[in-house]
């Protein structure tokens, strides 16, 4: 049988190989870089339920991330994007709990970190209508998420690594102001997948500079769940926050 790792690398090999041959037959092709300020909330299943914000202090980071864009054939966009936010903190625990075989005592000093990485494959199909641009969202996402929870007054330190692979099915409005701005919302409410999922909602608005630059602000949020089991829930973050961005308008 196929292990997990071959099975992600052929559904990967698979989107990129669709992507690059497109893009071959396309000029019409952008990388574009996006500025964000999230929050992070959400929570660990270990043996005790950790909350990322109230039980190991992690709170706010910046991030860029970055998409690979391609205007495709009649109504169809192709995108690649990828992102890797990271939050990291110390305080004194308040209270005790066990993580990952640790024992972490009331008035332990840690030093908590998370790394998360989102790897997206999409192809967004438009129709444009009078009353606004829809799109239907089709995507591939693999989620990996690190937690690593250093106890400084016991000297050890624990950690943890688990991963998800999901199809999502997301739908998209834009209105289509020629001179001016336009305000557009995203969501993506289902998702079906392995060990996890994706889901995610974005709200703006978008100005054009010229036929192919656009400058975008909003708000957006994101959950990732990894590690999902018959017997665990796995590990849940939530990211949300404003953010900014310039670049292509494909």
């Amino acid at each position: 049988m196929l292990r997990n790792y071959q099975i992600n690398s052929l559904i990967g090999s698979v989107c990129f190989a669709l992507f690059t041959g497109t893009a071959a037959a396309n000029s019409e092709i952008s990388l574009d870089a996006e500025y964000w300020h999230p929050q992070v909330s959400g929570k660990i299943k270990s043996s005790t339920n950790l909350n990322l914000k109230n039980d190991l202090g992690l709170d706010k980071t910046n991030i860029a991330n970055l998409s690979l864009n391609l205007k495709g054939d009649k109504n169809f966009k192709y995108f690649i994007k990828y992102e890797k936010p990271s939050f990291n903190d110390s305080k004194t625990l308040s209270h005790s709990f066990s993580f990952n075989g640790g024992n972490y005592a009331a008035g332990d000093r840690i030093t908590s970190d998370l790394d998360a990485k989102h790897l997206q494959f999409g192809i967004r199909n438009e129709k444009i209508t009078s009353n606004g641009k829809f799109s239907t969202i089709y995507s591939y996402n693999h989620n990996s998420i690190h937690t690593g929870i250093k106890n400084i007054t016991q000297n050890f330190n624990k950690s943890n690594n688990s991963t998800s692979d999901s199809l999502s099915l997301g739908l998209g409005w834009e209105s289509l102001n020629t001179n001016g701005v336009n305000f557009f919302a995203e969501a993506t409410p289902l998702s079906i997948g392995r060990r996890g999922s994706y889901l995610d909602y974005n709200v703006g608005i978008r100005t054009k500079f010229s036929k192919t630059t656009a400058f975008t602000l909003g708000y957006k949020g994101e959950k990732l769940k990894v590690g999902e089991t018959s017997n665990s829930d796995g590990t849940t973050v939530k990211l949300k926050g404003i953010y900014a961005f310039l670049g292509s308008s494909l």
